[in-house]
Formats: C-alpha cells, sequence, structure tokens
C-alpha cells in the first residue's frame, strides 16, 4: 500500500469537473457529472503519460472526449452485433481519435475517471505505433494489458481498490498472427 513520506502532499488529486470490467449503467444519466472539461483532460492525459512511460508529444491535439448514451457507443463501435458490446464503458477511436464513453460516468469519481485514462493510454499507445498496435493479435492483447496495468495504477493512486482488465487472463491468440484475441473460459465441459 502506497502512502506519501511523513510531512509530504498526499498525491494531487485531478481536478473535478463542473469502451474492459463493466460498469452498471445508472437509471438516469447525471447531467453535468459526465462532462470533461479542458483541465481534467489534461490532467488525466497527464496521469496516462506518466504512468504507462508513453511520452505525449508537444503540440499533439488532445483527443475529442465524447459522452455518449450506451446505445450510442453500441451503435458506433459494433452495429452489426447486436447487444455484443453492452458491457463496453469506453473506446478510443482511432480513426477520428476521439473518445467515447458512457454519459453516466461522473468524472468526479477516480474509478470512472480510470476508463478515461485507460482509453488515453490507447491514444498514446497509437501516437507512438500507429496501425502497428493492432498488427498481431499478441500486440492488440500486449496494448490491452498495459492499458488496465495504468488504469489499475491509477486507481490504486487514490485508494480505489476495483481492479479492471480480469478478463485478460482468460484471453490468448487463437489461430493466424493477425487474429482477433479470443476469451475462452478453460476448464468448463464443452470448452
Amino acid at each position: 500500500m502506497w502512502a506519501p513520506p511523513a510531512g509530504a502532499d498526499p498525491p494531487r488529486r485531478p481536478a473535478l469537473a463542473a469502451l474492459n470490467a463493466v460498469k452498471p449503467a445508472a437509471a438516469t444519466p447525471r447531467p453535468g457529472h459526465a462532462a470533461i472539461d479542458a483541465a481534467l483532460a489534461a490532467d488525466l492525459l497527464d496521469w496516462a503519460s506518466r504512468l504507462s512511460g508513453l511520452p505525449n508529444p508537444p503540440g499533439e491535439p488532445m483527443p475529442q472526449l465524447i459522452p455518449l448514451p450506451q446505445r450510442e457507443i453500441e451503435k458506433t463501435v459494433c452495429p452489426e452485433r447486436r447487444g455484443g458490446c453492452g458491457s463496453l464503458v469506453a473506446v478510443y477511436d482511432t480513426d477520428r481519435r476521439r473518445v467515447l464513453y458512457r454519459d453516466t460516468l461522473d468524472m468526479r469519481d477516480p474509478t470512472d475517471q480510470s476508463f478515461i485514462v485507460h482509453e488515453l493510454v490507447h491514444h498514446l499507445q497509437f501516437l507512438q505505433r500507429g496501425a502497428a498496435l493492432f498488427a498481431t493479435c499478441q500486440s492488440t492483447l500486449a496494448g490491452e494489458a498495459q492499458a488496465y496495468r495504468v488504469q489499475n495504477l491509477y486507481q490504486a493512486r487514490f485508494r480505489q481498490w476495483q481492479r479492471m482488465g480480469e478478463i485478460l487472463r482468460y484471453m490468448h491468440c487463437d489461430g493466424s498472427a493477425d487474429a482477433e484475441p479470443v476469451a475462452r473460459l478453460f476448464g468448463l465441459p464443452g470448452r
């Protein structure tokens, strides 16, 4: 457990604002709490860079951070899979350099902020590696593993103990190198 040295200031908490683990959707969106202002966006990108070790190139524009209802995220990200990405909380859109996230997230909560940090790691990975990030199944899994590691480090800094990314323990690459990662529950009959 990390604690600041005696007499030191506690770690800096991100400024409060005025697609992974499943975050249950709230019954109704909380207006204003999902918004990410410029100061919080810059702070979250700084956390993503520091915790991942990935540089944020000077002069690189911040990706757009767009809160959307869950259904809109699903229609945008996986329109061909009806209900296939219902557990998605946030996603980085490499083509448009934007982060889409559930409008039910509360940006005053470090756990909810951690989903944005995760996606900003993908932004930094993409800036550094481009399409090579997704060139193979192994590189895709490695990118996810790094983003989840950073997300969990971020949460730990603010004494949030929920851990994300456990599904990666069950994911592997099936078949050819360019195949999509596959999740398979080992030890279950018929699997």
